[in-house]
């Protein structure tokens, strides 16, 4: 009987609803980059380039976060349906150290290696737009 009333249940409205806030999360973050871009079109053609490359950097490492968050809801999502849940909090735990421990390490070898990474992606970029994506 529970598995024929589960089948009933509006399932577009309970995705919607679980889906809203990265929905809402990605829409802040594309409307910063832009809010950035219209800010610095006031500066100079340079420094319109240099935002837009940075933000495409952003995105890039966003992506692994996402794909982060994405696997550790999965384990969670799976943990709470077996009603383990000593085990989803450990894993929410295991999901939040793990996220600041790849940020610091990516962070960090973003600030050494700045002027490389901008290279590898960008390759050869005027003077001027260069030093203001750093």
């Amino acid at each position: 009987m529970e598995a024929k009333e589960r089948h009933k249940r509006n399932v577009a409205k309970e995705i919607i609803e679980l889906a809203w806030p990265s929905i809402t999360e990605q829409m802040l973050i594309m409307t910063v980059g832009m809010v950035s871009t219209i800010f610095v079109g006031r500066i100079s053609a340079s420094a319109i380039a240099a935002v837009g490359m940075i933000n495409s950097l952003i995105f890039f490492f966003q992506a692994i976060f996402s794909g982060l968050a994405t696997g550790s809801t999965v384990i969670v999502a799976r943990l709470i349906g077996e009603e383990d849940e000593e085990g989803a909090r450990l894993a929410v735990m295991q999901s939040l150290i793990m996220s600041i421990a790849i940020f610091i390490g990516l962070t960090t070898l973003g600030y050494i290696f700045a002027v490389p990474i901008v290279k590898t992606f960008f390759g050869s970029v005027s003077t001027d737009v260069f030093k203001l994506a750093l």
